[in-house]
């Protein structure tokens, strides 16, 4: 497959770090049974949309409900007079060069003056937004600079579809709206040209990145917890970079555990099995089942989601309560009212 060099599923990445561009190039992507699974289930879901219910794809009946629930989805968007498109290849080389992508599912309502970009997301480990969703938003100035009936077009609407997660999130955006962020892109597109393109550390763009296991900027995250004396502004530097600190972490553990798996040293350190707890064997819960009776199990409720599946989320809420929580530490910007202000009001 195809792919570009600044693609729409990177653009997390290289516009918020220019010199990412560089620091990637000559880096493979390293495949992995969730990419590949998420491959076959958007073959499927391709599948289904065309009307192929006999396809090649090895059948795995938890995919196929979930393709089916996306494909039920999309479908449910597409008016009378409105055409679909599915794995609709966009470019929109005019803000990024060379730039193009492919849309799982696009819908073009003239009717309703709507476009609909749809993305199937298979993954079950991280909840997308689709809110300002950078890599559909370059996907519409792919459908509004290769889509001839645009001038018709008001409104575009973003959809990320993560049935795993349950998890369906829409974002609006005008058409002027949408071609201010053009014009983002193009400045974006343009500093990664720069030979020194500076490399800015930040969530979005460290995370797929595959050269932040040789990046400076990335792992000197740690160092610089290191270099610093241990005062407040030290801690609380600590605590407004945790998340990106404890990726550092976790990508020298996963570049370790890989070097070791393929027949490397990496001195101080060794592969282990992990710990585990004791568990019954079939036999022994027969065999305490008898010595004990009733004794032998403890009768608890099932989850709330695995309720809400059953029932309704209001007939599920009607039988809750929300407890109060333990207090906890929060960055200012978190929307939760302080503790201490509330004691202050006591007072």
């Amino acid at each position: 497959m195809e792919h570009a060099l600044r693609s729409a599923s990177g653009a997390d990445t290289w516009m918020n770090c220019p010199g990412s561009i560089k620091a990637q190039q000559g880096i493979e992507s390293q495949s992995s049974t969730y990419s590949e699974e998420g491959t076959r289930a958007h073959k499927m879901c391709e599948s289904m949309l065309m009307g192929d219910i006999t396809h090649n794809i090895e059948q795995d009946d938890e995919m196929v409900s979930y393709c089916k629930s996306y494909v039920d989805y999309v479908r449910s968007l597409v008016k009378d007079e409105a055409s679909l498109y599915i794995e609709k290849r966009v470019e929109f080389s005019y803000y990024v060069e060379d730039g193009f992508g492919t849309v799982d599912a696009m819908i073009v309502d003239l009717e309703e003056s709507t476009v609909h970009i749809i993305d199937f997301k298979y993954g079950a480990g991280i909840k997308v937004d689709a809110f300002e969703n950078k890599q559909l938003m370059l996907y519409a100035l792919g459908c509004y600079q290769t889509t001839n009936c645009m001038w018709s077009i008001d409104n575009i609407i973003i959809h990320i579809f993560q049935p795993r997660m349950d998890n369906i999130s829409t974002y609006e955006i005008t058409i002027d709206e949408l071609l201010e962020f053009g014009e983002e892109v193009k400045k974006a597109s343009m500093a990664t040209i720069d030979a020194n393109a500076p490399r800015i550390t930040g969530l979005k763009q460290c995370q797929w990145c595959k050269a932040k296991i040789k990046c400076k900027e990335f792992l000197g995250i740690t160092t610089n917890v290191i270099d610093n004396s241990g005062d407040d502004e030290t801690l609380k530097y600590i605590l407004d970079n945790e998340k990106l600190i404890n990726m550092a972490i976790k990508t020298a553990k996963d570049y370790a555990f890989k070097s070791i798996n393929e027949g490397n040293s990496f001195d101080g350190y060794k592969i282990v099995e992990a710990r585990t707890n004791r568990k019954f064997t079939e036999e022994g819960l027969i065999e305490l089942k008898e010595k004990l009776g009733d004794k032998a199990f403890i009768n608890k409720p099932i989850t709330l989601s695995q309720a809400e599946k059953l029932l309704s989320k209001e007939e599920v809420n009607g039988m809750t309560i929300r407890t109060s929580g333990k207090p906890t530490l929060a960055k200012e910007s978190d929307k939760r009212k302080s503790l201490t202000d509330e004691f202050e009001d006591l007072t």
